[in-house]
């Protein structure tokens, strides 16, 4: 195989030059051991036709043409020497033209060869047997090379195909990561929202009840008070920014992990047979790592649906090393093949990702497996 990889790695005119080569050396010995009077008789000759129709095959995918005529020629009067082989240098050279140019040209070129190659052959005693079995070796010759030529170039239009389907799943690959990152800030929106109002309302109460004569910590106050109502405006534009038409109006407050009993009856209601398995301290987890959480559960759940028919789906949540650890795995059959896009996946890691934490996924055979890792405090 490396020696394969080698010979393939030649430039053209090194390996075909290696082939004329040896083509040259078995013409040479062909017609020393069958026919030696011949070669006797006019050596100089013999072997300069032999020479003529077989090293500008070295040449022949870099200029088919030059090569093709210069053959070509050798063959024609080869008949006149008896020289023996000539023809194997001019099959080379129908087959080279043939899957190198044009189809029309190339016939033609084949067409005029043989008509003057035959009538050669005839002139220089050649047995009448032998033309029409010489003609057939030429179209077989030109069809070979025909037929490489038309695989060249849908291997060449399948290679730019897959080459397009590729830019086109990288793109579409990134198009999902930026409109899920999209929809996390739109999250987390609310969830920093909340987090900001709560300051503002515990600044102005702080500021009203204080004491006469705390003029610094008032001003203090003052000053959150005014930054955090100035943080809940840009909060606001930017939410304005990120939302696209087709966005409805969320009312509902933003999930956490204490919902995903509600989320696990909705899926066994439809019929999942899944479990939750949660031994981890919620309260330790900043609100948005409780939301990238459940919307990480939300989404495996969802493909289990899609693409399993599942036995059992336990959803385990236990407390890892400085975080929590979230593993959703099934068993079962696989399911009825679907159109999935895989922006679920990436939706998931670009969750995880943003937190600091990880995710593993795995699907085979009906089984599918997520494990992430989220950081207490994301």
């Amino acid at each position: 195989m490396r020696s394969f990889l080698r010979w393939r790695a030649l430039p053209v005119w090194v390996a075909d030059g290696i082939g004329a080569a040896i083509l040259l050396g078995v013409d040479l010995w062909f017609n020393a051991f069958f026919q030696p009077q011949y070669l006797q008789r006019a050596p100089a000759a013999v072997i300069a036709l032999l020479v003529i129709t077989t090293v500008p095959l070295a040449f022949r995918r870099i200029a088919p043409w030059t090569v093709f005529a210069v053959i070509a020629a050798g063959g024609i009067v080869s008949p006149f020497f008896h020289v023996t082989g000539s023809e194997t240098g001019t099959l080379v050279g129908v087959y080279t033209i043939a899957a190198y140019r044009g189809r029309t040209h190339s016939f033609i070129a084949l067409a005029g060869f043989s008509a003057v190659k035959s009538g050669a052959e005839l002139w220089g005693n050649t047995p009448v047997a032998w033309v029409p079995v010489l003609i057939v070796l030429y179209l077989t010759a030109w069809t070979l090379g025909d037929r490489q030529q038309s695989l060249r170039i849908v291997t060449a239009q399948l290679r730019s195909y897959a080459e397009r389907l590729e830019q086109e799943r990288e793109v579409r690959v990134k198009l999902a990561a930026a409109q899920e990152r999209t929809r996390i800030a739109r999250e987390l929106h609310d969830v920093v929202a909340h987090a900001v109002s709560v300051m503002v309302l515990h600044a102005g109460v702080a500021r009203r009840v204080l004491p006469d004569g705390a003029l610094q910590a008032e001003v203090a106050l003052t000053h959150i008070e005014s930054a955090g109502r100035q943080s809940l405006n840009e909060l606001r534009r930017l939410l304005g920014v990120l939302r696209v038409e087709t966005d409805a109006a969320q009312t509902e407050p933003q999930p956490k992990l204490a919902d995903l009993t509600r989320l696990i009856e909705q899926h066994q209601t439809a019929g999942m047979p899944v479990r939750l398995d949660a031994e981890s301290d919620f309260a330790k987890l900043d609100v948005g790592v409780q939301l990238c959480a459940y919307r990480i559960v939300q989404e495996a759940l969802t493909n289990v649906l899609k693409h399993a028919q599942p036995t059992e789906v336990v959803v385990r949540i236990r407390s890892a090393d400085h975080g929590v650890r979230i593993d959703v795995h099934n068993d079962g059959a696989q399911g009825p093949a679907g159109a999935g896009t895989g922006h679920g996946l990436i939706g998931m890691r670009e969750r995880a990702s943003l937190l600091g934490g990880s995710l593993e996924t795995s699907f085979t055979l009906g089984n599918f497996a997520v494990c992430a890792v989220l950081p207490y405090n994301g």
